[in-house]
């Protein structure tokens, strides 16, 4: 096995530690290991995505004063149907949105969200 050295602020290894509790596992390689299984997981997903596509697109963001969220929802504002805007409670903001458009345009959007480093979470549930 490889043994790769990795810089993280102290965010992230608070966030790494309480994955590495959550799941119970027994050390941050293992950890490590279980997080790029799961991304790999979702990037497959959006790779088998062809022609029409329809789904709901789930985003957590830090605040509603975010300008990029507006700036990608207008940009692909033909893909979504339905658009709903809630402030929760720990003062961030959730969107969620149903998509239905060409697979490519779909997946282009989701990766404009996946790059934002405000975005806590997103998600996108394939109909």
């Amino acid at each position: 096995m490889v043994v790769v050295s990795v810089s993280l602020k102290d965010e992230s290894l608070d966030q790494l530690r309480e994955i590495q509790r959550g799941i119970g596992l027994s050390s941050r390689s293992e950890t490590i290991r279980y997080c790029l299984k799961t991304v790999d997981s979702q990037m497959r997903e959006r790779k088998d995505m062809s022609g029409p596509v329809e789904g709901v697109l789930i985003v957590v963001h830090n605040s509603h004063m975010d300008s990029w969220m507006s700036v990608i929802q207008h940009r692909y504002e033909r893909l979504v149907g339905t658009q709903l805007h809630s402030h929760l409670e720990s003062g961030k903001c959730l969107e969620v949105m149903i998509l239905r458009g060409d697979a490519e345009d779909v997946g282009n959007m989701i990766r404009e969200f996946d790059r934002q480093e405000n975005a806590e979470y997103v998600r996108f549930v394939q109909s």
